[in-house]
């Protein structure tokens, strides 16, 4: 039971870590951190932050990626709108992006 505790902490610790990095601007940190615990607890919520880190850190694709495995784990949530329409903004910045490469 000690060990179940002091994994929570550990997890809470990472998101709090991941919160903080986010606000100050250090997506990348954030990102790494949000990963991390969702690794260590498979909770979904993380990975909207995960997204939103990637987003930050100018990782599009990964930011989609991550949205997307949430939208298949999340069918019902309030804020399922709100990622879908993060989505299709998504894609068509890839587009756009790849647009302008070609």
């Amino acid at each position: 039971m000690l060990g179940a505790t002091s994994s929570a902490a550990a997890q809470g610790s990472l998101f709090l870590r991941g919160a903080r990095a986010y606000a100050e601007g250090r997506y990348a940190d954030a990102a790494m951190m949000f990963s991390d615990a969702y690794a260590a607890d498979q909770d979904p919520t993380y990975l909207v932050h995960l997204g939103r880190a990637l987003e930050g850190a100018g990782d599009p694709e990964g930011a989609l990626e991550v949205y997307t495995s949430w939208l298949e784990l999340e069918p019902d949530a309030p804020e399922r709108a709100e990622i879908e329409a993060a989505v299709e903004r998504l894609w068509v910045e890839i587009a756009a992006a790849a647009h302008g490469e070609g």
